[in-house]
């Protein structure tokens, strides 16, 4: 199956799909809002209910590729995505469309998952790593893509079209799956194809109050009494949730995944490293504009330094990674990146491009060096696991983390001054301009002891491995 070039480029397709439209409505939303006549931060919620459906719902359907079969999940998702681009297109008014972006969020979901699946089920041991790689390439596609797609199509034709184009796509895709992947039925056991409806709903609700908080928190109050309520109902709803699953036959976690300390090791790992990871992507282009004072075109070009290496070595890391071992790949990536950290805070006074574009290749290097073999590792740790229920964990495990980074180094960044007072290159102050200076500098040296974390963590889930293969070996 691993030479089933359709069946990988569904997956591919699904990939650049989902990470395309998690970007792609961003340099848009100024027009939506003027279409709909809205306030912007109404507006905004087409983006914020999108991370919602994605992330409440990984784990659910994680939960489905292991009764019903990855196929089946990420067919379902393809065919969500397509038909509520199609009505996000349409949309009459901003409520239409934020319904509609939430129902393509869960299809992006279904197919985010179904791709981690469908890797160590299709493909052979050897292979799953350089399978992995493909994704992460197909990921930086479509993260890449996605602003000035967005951009080139809402001013040339309409902010409609962004999620029209879904349309042929998602048709062809559809079609290159039914035909190319053939997946025998799964025998379910009984009591075991029950969904777990009432879990997932006390999750979404913890969930939404969490997105919430990182996102609204320093705008209300990090104590406010609004932020306390919300943190209070997240606590309820999540303690419940988890006392919930623990009781049921059918739970949407798999508790006997945090039996593995090899495995929670290597998923703690890959969190650290996302953390940094979110939170540069984040940082950076406020550093090219305000700092460096480009434009919002030229800061796209500057950071194809970063996401050009990470598309090339990634499948080369994937291919490494069984060859090298993972432990190897991610612990040297993430001491690249740590280094790299440290050399780009300290050399932010200086304000050359050489030394922007450098430090954006070795981000690259890392980031594309660490994922593929962090999936695959996970992946082999985990072998005996449903790995629906062990990539959805992984997942979202991740997605939180990228989301607490952004919040975490967004307050690092600021600290000592209002970051919302500094949003125009032309206006800023020399005093001001060193203020800012002096955040990015303290989030870079944060993010070098994040990345040193990852380190830490993957070197501690290789020997824990190690001396697990030791003492079998001596029986």
């Amino acid at each position: 199956m691993s030479k089933n070039k359709g069946a990988t480029f569904s997956i591919v397709l699904a990939v650049i799909m989902v990470q395309l439209d998690a970007t792609i409505v961003n340099v848009s939303l100024p027009s939506i809002a003027e279409y709909f006549s809205v306030e912007q931060g109404l507006a905004s919620w087409c983006i914020l209910v999108y991370l919602l459906a994605v992330s409440s719902t990984l784990l659910f359907f994680g939960k489905l590729c292991d009764i019903y079969g990855v196929k089946k999940v990420i067919l379902a998702g393809y065919i969500l995505f397509t038909a509520f681009s199609f009505l996000c297109g349409i949309s009459t008014n901003i409520y239409m469309l934020i319904f509609s972006r939430f129902f393509q969020g869960i299809g992006g979901a279904a197919l985010n998952i179904g791709v981690f699946v469908f890797v160590p089920k299709f493909y052979p041991p050897d292979q799953t790593g350089k399978a992995f790689g493909i994704i992460t390439t197909a990921s930086a596609v479509g993260a890449t893509l996605g602003m000035p797609v967005g951009g080139f199509i809402t001013g040339m034709l309409s902010w409609h079209w962004i999620f029209l184009i879904n349309i042929p796509i998602g048709m062809l895709a559809v079609y290159t799956l039914i035909i190319s992947i053939k997946e025998p039925d799964i025998e379910k056991e009984s009591g075991k194809n029950k969904l777990d409806f009432i879990g997932l709903a006390m999750y979404g609700i913890s969930i939404f109050c969490l997105l919430y908080i990182l996102n609204k928190g320093q705008d209300d109050g990090w104590l406010s009494m609004k932020i306390i309520f919300i943190f209070s109902i997240f606590i309820i709803a999540f303690i419940s949730f988890l006392l919930y699953e623990k009781k049921i036959k059918n739970p949407l976690i798999e508790f006997s995944l945090f039996k593995n300390r090899a495995l929670i090791l290597a998923v703690l790992s890959g969190a650290f490293a996302y953390v940094f990871l979110a939170a540069s992507n984040f940082l950076m282009p406020f550093y090219l504009e305000l700092i460096m004072g480009l434009q919002t075109n030229q800061s796209g070009m500057v950071l194809l330094a970063y996401t050009l290496p990470l598309m090339i070595v990634g499948p080369f890391a994937g291919k490494w990674s069984a060859k090298f071992g993972s432990v190897f790949l991610c612990s040297s990536a993430m001491v690249l990146a740590s280094i790299t950290c440290v050399f780009f805070a300290f050399s932010l006074f200086y304000g050359e491009i050489y030394i922007v574009m450098s430090s954006l290749f070795f981000f690259g290097v890392a980031f594309g060096t660490f994922n593929s073999p962090n999936h695959n590792f996970i992946k082999n740790l985990g072998a005996g696991q449903g790995q629906g229920s062990l990539f959805g964990t992984e997942q979202t495990i991740y997605r939180f983390s990228m989301a607490v980074g952004i919040t975490i180094f967004e307050l690092i960044y600021s600290m000592g001054f209002s970051a919302k007072t500094i949003v125009n290159s032309e206006t800023i102050t020399a005093n001001e301009k060193t203020l800012l200076i002096a955040g990015f500098k303290d989030s870079f040296v944060a993010g070098a002891v994040f990345c040193f974390m990852s380190v830490v963590f993957t070197l501690w889930a290789g020997l824990v491995l190690r001396n697990k293969l030791m003492v079998k070996s001596q029986f």
